[in-house]
């Protein structure tokens, strides 16, 4: 049996529902796995010419940071103009594919609900703004300073020098 057919979901409004399960895997299952093929084996030869430009004068170290930082202002785009309007504006077209039949938590007539989403909410952007503007270039610029031979490189090609370095440290 596929792992993904044993996820469970919550109910996203009442405690009291039971999970509801994923059948089998989807087209968007696909579409999320070619993306990701996308931006990690795709994007970086697409953009490598560009790179003198971009960062010229810059050290490799800053220059792998600067890239990992630019995700922050895609990733405001994308909330303010692709994920929160279906949700804001009650498009029958997203909510008839809507897991739970309860009403969105934002929504429920239960203060005690409407907070808790509200409290979680709230939580969740923070921990990822942190993510995204702390812990994103701390991590690149720890890889930077630690692998130098692989700094200004993405990809695969990053991940397989990064794994010889490691081995010839350790041996």
């Amino acid at each position: 049996m596929c792992a993904i057919s044993k996820t469970r979901m919550k109910s996203s409004s009442s405690p009291s529902a039971p999970p509801v399960m994923q059948q089998s895997l989807s087209i968007y299952t696909l579409v999320g796995a070619l993306q990701c093929a996308l931006v990690f084996f795709a994007l970086p030869p697409l953009c490598k010419p560009l790179w003198p430009q971009i960062f010229n004068g810059l050290s490799p170290e800053i220059s792998d940071v600067v890239l990992w930082s630019i995700a922050l202002p895609y990733y405001v785009m994308y909330i303010l103009f692709v994920a929160l309007p279906p949700y804001l504006l009650g498009w029958e077209f997203f909510e008839q594919y809507k897991i739970s039949k309860n009403p969105w938590p934002w929504k429920d007539e239960r203060e005690k609900v409407r907070k808790e989403f509200w409290r979680l909410a709230y939580k969740s952007l923070f921990i990822d703004f942190v993510n995204i503007c702390v812990g994103i270039p701390i991590c690149v610029y720890a890889k930077a300073t630690l692998f130098p031979q692989v700094s200004g490189q993405t990809g695969i090609i990053t991940l397989k020098l990064a794994s010889k370095s490691l081995a010839c440290a350790t041996s």
